[in-house]
């Protein structure tokens, strides 16, 4: 199978600086917001696609925080056929920035109890990038506009597009009987607690296990994160045996509403490495996704769909996986293993709940 043309827009070195100016009404601002926590609500194309990311807050004189790398807070995913919806021409990028007074988490939409400090725009020019392999659009200073009022604050912000190959799977369940599922290069089996992944000569390239199934406490009647359900994903190696690769877990998360899925990679000693901790509603589903956090060019590696119950359920599960991380067939089978377990995981937490 050959690998998609993908395009990657990639937001990161996000920080803040606070207030500006000496003002009495600066001043009571900063006071504020000692007890806050910032992050940011990034909109493309006018809401069209929408992710949330936490801010740092810096002084003016904290260069060696930007000196440091620092992998992408967010990044957006487009394929050919989706970069085709956006008219010709620059779409708007828009960041608005939030105060929370709670321990609120940034994948969650903004309260009404949050301070909305103002916002920004950029204009991002999509179909143009795809004409580079690697394009920066901005990188630098911006004010914070309130809707009415003063700038107080300042953010910075880093936006740059690249260009990526990713193997694209579109794998049909089947009727629920059958017990059996096509996944492109594979069949994947689910029979009770594993799934199977078998390469096209039939032999098996990686295996997602149940280990703790999914259970829901008598006091709450839902998978929690004291206990979730946990799944390993194992890899076949040259001597026969299995060896673990990851461990997937997940659990719901009743008062928001979401399902939280926690990704680790194992060592060779089964110590787990965190790699992917996602919150995604239970009711419109959205995307898992991993990206490496050590190098803004090299940040993706996979992402797969998750279904909500919300939403007409779909007869594909839908699985995205950066080909420079691809050595072997048995990497990618690991990586659409763990997009089955997912995808079993929440159908377990929505029957549990």
């Amino acid at each position: 199978m050959d690998p998609s043309v993908f395009l990657r827009l990639l937001i990161f070195n996000l920080a803040v600086r606070l207030p500006l100016g000496a003002s009495t009404a600066a001043t009571a601002i900063k006071e504020a917001l000692s007890s806050a926590s910032l992050y940011v609500r990034i909109k493309l194309a006018d809401g069209r696609f929408s992710k949330s990311a936490a801010l740092h807050i810096v002084s003016c004189d904290d260069v060696g925080w930007f000196a440091a790398p620092k992998g992408p807070a967010v990044a957006f995913d487009f394929s050919k056929l989706e970069l085709n919806q956006f008219a010709k021409g620059a779409v708007n990028l828009t960041l608005e920035v939030y105060a929370c007074f709670d321990d609120c988490c940034p994948t969650v939409l903004p309260s009404s109890q949050d301070w909305v400090l103002g916002s920004t725009t950029l204009k991002i020019d999509l179909s143009k990038s795809m004409e580079e392999r690697v394009m920066e659009h901005h990188s630098g200073w911006r004010d914070v506009e309130m809707k009415d009022g003063p700038c107080f604050s300042q953010l910075h912000v880093s936006v740059c597009t690249e260009k990526e190959e990713q193997f694209v799977f579109k794998a049909s369940k089947g009727p629920a009987a059958s017990n059996s599922r096509k996944l492109g290069l594979a069949d994947q089996k689910a029979q009770d607690c594993s799934v199977t992944v078998q390469d096209k000569s039939g032999l098996p390239a990686a295996v997602a296990l149940m280990t703790e199934p999914f259970v829901p406490t008598l006091d709450t009647n839902s998978i929690t994160s004291a206990k979730p359900g946990s799944w390993l994903i194992l890899q076949p190696r040259n001597s026969g045996k299995w060896e673990a690769w990851g461990k997937l877990s997940a659990w719901t998360e009743p008062a928001e509403g979401r399902i939280t899925y926690r990704f680790e990679r194992l060592t060779d000693s089964l110590d787990g490495i965190p790699v992917s901790y996602s919150s995604i509603s239970r009711k419109d589903g959205g995307r898992f996704s991993i990206d490496l956090p050590t190098d803004r060019t090299r940040g993706f590696v996979m992402s797969a769909s998750v279904k909500g119950e919300g939403k007409r359920q779909s007869s594909a599960l839908n699985v995205e996986v950066a080909a420079k991380f691809v050595r072997s067939k048995e990497d990618l089978a690991a990586y659409v293993a763990l997009a089955a377990a997912l995808d079993l995981s929440s159908d377990a937490c929505r029957a549990c709940s």
